[in-house]
């Protein structure tokens, strides 16, 4: 079959501006999938959507993998958006692989950002019912000399400066 393409000028998801993009994909077996990588421009920076398959009538198995990584993010047009504090800098990260079969969704591999001049390392990252009335996310989070400055800044109560490390496991 040949393949198919999507193609926008401007996509809204969740809030998120992305660019315009042009994604090729290939129906197989009862899936649709991703036939290249592509690269699309959001919030000054870009989001690499490196693999995605939908199944859409699967039951059983994941209905959609995906991996994908994002850089140079701008978190004041980030936090601008959510209507968050208004904290500077820029946000890179990867999800190498992504999971969804409808009621929950898997990050396997975990989700690694840098920001904040450090990173935060999230590994058994799972959100179960994220569409239903009550999710329920759980994590492991690592964080790696995040610059304090940086994250209290925004706030009218002062600053903190020096690096921050620490975990935080079994989130829920």
């Amino acid at each position: 079959r040949p393949a198919s393409t999507l193609s926008w000028r401007s996509l809204a998801f969740y809030k998120l501006p992305f660019g315009a993009a042009q994604l090729q994909f290939k129906s197989d077996g009862g899936a649709l999938a991703l036939v290249a990588p592509a690269q699309v421009p959001l919030l000054n920076g870009g989001f690499a959507l490196q693999q995605l398959a939908w199944r859409p009538a699967a039951d059983k198995q994941d209905r959609i993998n995906a991996s994908f990584a994002v850089t140079d993010l701008d978190v004041g047009a980030l936090c601008k958006l959510f209507g968050w504090p208004q904290f500077p800098g820029t946000l890179a990260g990867a999800v190498p692989a992504l999971r969804y079969n409808g009621d929950s969704v898997m990050f396997d591999g975990g989700l690694s950002v840098n920001v904040f001049g450090g990173f935060v390392d999230v590994t058994s990252l799972a959100l179960q019912q994220p569409f239903g009335v009550a999710p329920v996310m759980t994590a492991d989070i690592d964080l790696h000399q995040l610059d304090l400055g940086q994250v209290t800044g925004v706030f009218d109560f002062g600053s903190i400066t020096g690096k921050l490390d620490g975990t935080i496991h079994g989130l829920k």
